[in-house]
């Protein structure tokens, strides 16, 4: 029984309203608790088949906000709570700020490499994973190991937030006495390390000493290890370098890992990082060996195949995935459905749409999940008789609209200080009632509302973000970014006419 259930009405839901259909949390972190009205686990599906890649030399997980990165972390992060064999953690920017360390560092007069700060953050991850084997914890080899970890635990479990006052007070510096006492037993003398205290960085070999000798163990052999990175685009802004550079360290060093001591030493552990993709554009424009880095490495996330979707729209990935979340509720309410399309006995078709409803609502979205996760947020209160007409689906768009402006603020903070944000999306809506519109009309509009950041820029990544598109004038075919596919780039260009994406021209439509 759960706290509030006495809370809950109990009256009889009516089978043929959408009452009590939820298709999802719009953060994956929300559908991987217990009290989860939607579990992810019940409803995921690695239709990308990012899993079996990651079983190898990649581990880049990228796309964009809202393309299912989490997900997939959370669901491999579920194996570990449901097999005896897999550890896993997350390193979260919001508890490791690497650039605000070092910040503190160097205002009391330490400096530190953020490469050696990575290094010395995923070889105590991995330590502390590796000793969450009850197995390994009772055995007297590894006491002294584990009170190391806890009599340094300021330095040890760093968080953003308390790490000052340690920086203050020791510096980089960490008590190693009972390390040694671990090397000495272990090893004897061979890694022996002289005095009280030492730099962190000083103990990254020893680290790598003892990640060896601790996977080795009969109680290890078998298990797998992983440690991901998310949360990385907070805070991120495109223009300062340091921001960059931190990235593009913290890649080098998960290759490095990885590749190097993971791999060549046959530990079966795994650094993914999980990053948006407008981000990964932005490491390989400013760094000429980062293109081939993600060349080797990446795993994107692209959900949708325009041409794919001309030909049978139900082999789509992204029909299959909200598919599987709709059949979910109608199951859970014991309403009957199409088992082969049930999408089709949630949305009625109607002559009306251009195509189908599908192509219909897809078009006014990015083709993410989270997108159709917002589009169907309110269906539970709005109650719409089953199965929904045109006039409720425009009413669900007109509700997404709304909240997608919110998520493309906070995409394009990533290039721009709020103010220009403001204008860019002002200007955008004056072209809301034009069919399309040139590339220059765009500028001078945004010249007119005084745009103080370069023009130029802002619309190439207007049409990056897929707020604008290209349309042929002697066809009148329309391209939008977020329709390429893994090996079909799709450039902007100026020349060509623009459009606007459809659910900006719904936000601003029903504001006029």
């Amino acid at each position: 029984m759960g706290i509030f259930d006495k809370f809950i009405p109990k009256e009889q839901v009516s089978v043929n309203t959408t009452k009590n259909f939820f298709i999802g949390a719009t953060e994956a972190e929300a559908e991987s608790t217990q009290t989860s009205q939607m579990r992810l686990n019940d409803v995921f599906s690695d239709f990308l088949n990012v899993l079996p890649e990651l079983q190898y030399e990649k581990f880049i997980i990228t796309g964009r906000k809202g393309s299912g990165k989490t997900a997939i972390a959370e669901y491999i992060n579920s194996l570990a709570e449901k097999e005896y064999n897999y550890f896993c953690d997350f390193i979260k920017k919001n508890d490791v700020n690497i650039e605000q360390i070092v910040q503190i560092g160097k205002n009391v007069g330490f400096e530190v490499e953020k490469e050696l700060l990575f290094e010395w953050i995923i070889l105590i991850k991995l330590v502390k994973l590796l000793l969450s084997n009850e197995a390994i914890q009772s055995k007297p080899e590894v006491k002294d190991l584990i009170v190391f970890l806890k009599k340094n635990s300021g330095f040890v479990d760093i968080k953003s937030n308390q790490i000052t006052e340690v920086i203050k007070k020791n510096g980089y510096e960490v008590n190693i006495n009972f390390f040694k006492r671990y090397l000495v037993a272990n090893f004897g003398n061979k890694y022996d390390i002289k005095g009280e205290k030492a730099p962190f960085y000083k103990l990254i070999p020893h680290l790598k000493y003892t990640i060896e000798k601790l996977i080795s163990c009969e109680e290890n052999l078998h298990n797998n290890y992983i440690i991901i990175f998310d949360d990385l685009d907070i805070g991120f802004n495109a223009l300062n370098v340091d921001h960059i550079k931190t990235i593009l360290n913290l890649l080098r060093i998960s290759k490095e890992y990885n590749i190097t001591f993971f791999g060549k030493k046959g530990i079966n552990a795994k650094i993914i990082i999980l990053l948006r993709d407008d981000i990964s554009r932005i490491l390989i424009k400013n760094d000429a060996d980062t293109a081939k880095l993600f060349s080797s490495y990446e795993i994107p996330l692209i959900w949708y195949d325009h041409e794919q979707s001309k030909r049978d729209e139900n082999s789509t990935k992204i029909k299959q995935l909200i598919n599987k979340r709709i059949e979910h509720n109608f199951v859970k309410n014991g309403i009957p459905y199409n088992k082969s399309d049930p999408w089709d006995s949630l949305i009625a078709d109607d002559c009306a749409y251009r195509f189908s409803s599908f192509k219909y609502v897809l078009e006014h979205t990015f083709a993410r999940p989270r997108d159709l996760v917002l589009f169907f947020k309110p269906i539970s209160n709005l109650q719409f008789h089953i199965p929904l007409q045109k006039q409720d689906v425009n009413i669900l768009i007109g509700k997404f609209a709304d909240e997608l402006l919110s998520e493309i603020k906070n995409e394009l903070s990533a290039h721009f200080i709020s103010q220009d944000i403001d204008i860019l999306i002002k200007t955008l809506g004056e072209f809301s009632n034009m069919q399309n519109f040139s590339c220059e009309e765009l500028k001078k509009s945004l010249i007119q509302n005084k745009f103080s950041s370069d023009i130029d820029y802002a619309i190439l990544q207007l049409f990056e973000y897929s707020l604008i598109g290209n349309q042929e004038c002697e066809n009148g075919n329309i391209c939008f970014k977020h329709w390429e596919g893994k090996e079909d780039p799709i450039k902007f260009d100026n020349m060509k006419q623009l459009i606007l994406h459809f659910s900006i021209k719904v936000y601003y439509r029903k504001r006029n």
